[in-house]
């Protein structure tokens, strides 16, 4: 007897929830589950419309009722709406209020991995992604000072080098200008020798032949 009347009270319940009433197809969507904890909990369905395909990000475990939607389009004129899907996300600003979002298009950037891009950095940003760009500003803005004076170190380092090079190849010029000097000189100092010692040879042979001649005269 008891089962009886368990099973009864069962299949009262699942009547009384299957033919909850919607006045509009828009009551029957919002009573869809949407909320999620991660992109993994949502998942693009055909909710259906009075047209046929209506595509909506929800919970993957949301449980649909077609004959709801059959039977408002055919107590009412309702109308339809065509959108595309092609991707769901979960946003909000916190865990207790984070739904399935959907989005048509390529997902460059996805929530959740870990990685804070520009378009996902910003509130008022339908990419915006809290769970990967809720960070503390005043850390990021040490983060940012910090850079700028190690690329302004670099600067002062790179300019230290260049001036060494340039100095370097300063003395490397002189050293050469010197040498190329030195070596000018030493030409010119064996060129005088010679000329020198080519005097004194001729001067000394007609010294010798004049005194040969006045022997013999």
């Amino acid at each position: 007897m008891k089962k009886i009347i368990l099973g009864v009270l069962v299949l009262y319940l699942v009547l009384g929830i299957s033919a909850q009433e919607f006045t509009t197809l828009t009551g029957y969507y919002k009573s869809l589950d949407v909320k999620c904890s991660s992109n993994d909990d949502c998942l693009v369905k055909n909710i259906e419309n009075c047209c046929g395909y209506y595509p909506k990000c929800i919970n993957k475990t949301a449980i649909l009722n077609p004959e709801i939607v059959r039977n408002l389009c055919n107590e009412r004129n309702e109308t339809c709406h065509n959108i595309v899907i092609t991707y769901c996300r979960c946003q909000g600003s916190s865990s207790s209020n984070k739904k399935c979002v959907g989005f048509y298009g390529k997902p460059e950037n996805i929530c959740g991995d870990g990685h804070c891009y520009k378009n996902e950095s910003l509130k008022d940003n339908k990419d915006y992604c809290p769970e990967d760009c809720e960070i503390d500003y005043t850390k990021k803005e040490t983060i940012v000072v910090e850079e700028n004076q190690s690329e302004n170190n670099l600067s002062e380092n790179e300019e230290s080098q260049a001036e060494d090079e340039i100095q370097k190849d300063i003395k490397e010029n002189s050293t050469k200008v010197k040498e190329k000097n030195g070596s000018g000189w030493g030409v010119w100092i064996v060129f005088i020798i010679a000329v020198i010692v080519l005097i004194a040879t001729i001067s000394y042979y007609f010294l010798r032949l004049n005194k040969k001649t006045k022997k013999e005269v």
